[in-house]
């Protein structure tokens, strides 16, 4: 190719995200899981490999009150997941609960 087709090329890599930048591992942009981990994260199963749940906020963490010992709440999209901890086996999520909030 010549200089045109380099500049041409230059040029799309110059748009492209590095890596490490943009939404964090597991999530959409929209908050919402990608599907294909939508559909792997179900209870009696294992977190899905590449999800990697928030914490809750304080202020939810504080109305719900501790979770059970040896339990985790999480977010992961738009769920809360309660997870536990030694094993990673999710016990319950609660579907859609942060639809519509910002962050």
């Amino acid at each position: 190719m010549g200089p045109a087709g380099d500049d041409i090329q230059d040029q799309g890599k110059a748009k492209g995200k590095k890596p490490g930048k943009g939404t964090a591992t597991g999530r959409a942009k929209d908050g919402k899981l990608p599907p294909g981990l939508q559909k792997r994260l179900d209870r009696g199963e294992p977190l899905p490999p590449g999800l990697s749940g928030r914490p809750l906020p304080p202020g939810l963490t504080a109305r719900l009150g501790p979770a059970v010992p040896g339990t985790e709440r999480l977010i992961a999209g738009t769920d809360v997941v309660l997870i536990e901890k030694a094993t990673g086996i999710v016990l319950d999520i609660v579907r859609d609960v942060l639809k519509g909030t910002s962050k």
